[in-house]
């Protein structure tokens, strides 16, 4: 399970992508932890641009969120 980033133009051309894993903080058992990643973030190239962020998960695997949250951060 992998949480994706993902700049596309208007035209749904992808120039960033950027993926973190998630299996290796998944525990058999039922306690909650907690993970942050920083991704960096390319120049935006037009107001009209996409930014997607997702959870990949091509295997199916059962995996349980809760409180997500996202900060967007801008340094000069």
């Amino acid at each position: 399970v992998r949480i994706v980033i993902s700049f596309e133009d208007s035209l749904h051309h992808n120039y960033h992508y950027d993926s973190f894993g998630l299996n290796e903080f998944m525990m058999p058992s039922s306690e909650w932890r907690s993970i942050e990643y920083i991704f960096p973030i390319p120049e935006i190239k037009s107001g009209n641009d996409i930014l997607k962020i997702y959870l990949w998960n091509p295997e199916k695997s059962t995996i349980n969120i809760d409180d997500l949250g996202l900060q967007f951060f801008r340094y000069r």
